[in-house]
């Protein structure tokens, strides 16, 4: 057991699922951590459903509850490329569509702004985008089920602000990452915090 079970139970521990299933799945569950699952990668085609239903009844049974972490990797929900838009939405669909089997808390998700490609046609990115992120929430909504944007390459919150102000649902919410902004942004993760803290 954790020494702090109440905090334990706040937090969740990011694990690639097919680590979690070949690795960590005993140790998560014997020291009562609840897993982020990550959902990267190319075993993501592959892996078959019955490999996740599994995980997700041991998780059930043993009370503890998770979060996803779809993939990110070469996606690009907004992108120019009708072809990449296609490929990007039919990959996160997949992911989102493991909240049937897991009953995530939240599914977070990468918005994959980025200035120095999206930066000269930014209405074109946010029709795009828009187009994405409706039909995904869509499918967590009726799962009550929120979709977290976390920020990654982005320099500021605006696109963020854009996106959340243009898809006002209680299902689409905003998951700070501090070492993204550390890493990426021009301004710090405070900036962030007042224009983004009714979506937080």
């Amino acid at each position: 057991m954790p020494r702090y079970p109440r905090l334990a139970s706040r937090f969740f521990v990011s694990v690639p699922f097919d680590r979690l299933k070949n690795e960590f799945l005993d140790f998560m569950l014997t020291h009562r951590l609840q897993p982020e699952i990550g959902l990267e990668g190319d075993f993501f085609y592959d892996q078959p459903r019955e490999e996740y239903t599994a995980v997700a009844k041991v998780l059930r049974e043993a009370g503890l509850a998770c979060t996803l972490h779809a993939p990110f990797y070469d996606l690009a929900p907004g992108g120019f490329d009708r072809e990449v838009r296609r490929l990007t939405r039919e990959k996160l669909r997949r992911a989102i569509e493991l909240i049937e089997l897991f009953a995530p808390r939240s599914v977070v998700c990468h918005l994959n702004y980025e200035e120095n490609k999206h930066g000269n046609r930014q209405d074109e990115w946010l029709a795009h985008s828009l187009a994405t992120w409706q039909g995904l929430l869509d499918y967590a909504a009726s799962r009550r089920t929120p979709i977290m944007l976390e920020n990654t390459y982005e320099l500021d919150p605006a696109q963020h602000r854009r996106l959340f102000a243009a898809l006002p649902s209680p299902y689409l919410r905003f998951c700070l990452d501090t070492g993204h902004t550390l890493a990426f942004a021009k301004n710090s993760w405070r900036d962030w915090l007042p224009a983004l803290t009714p979506w937080l």
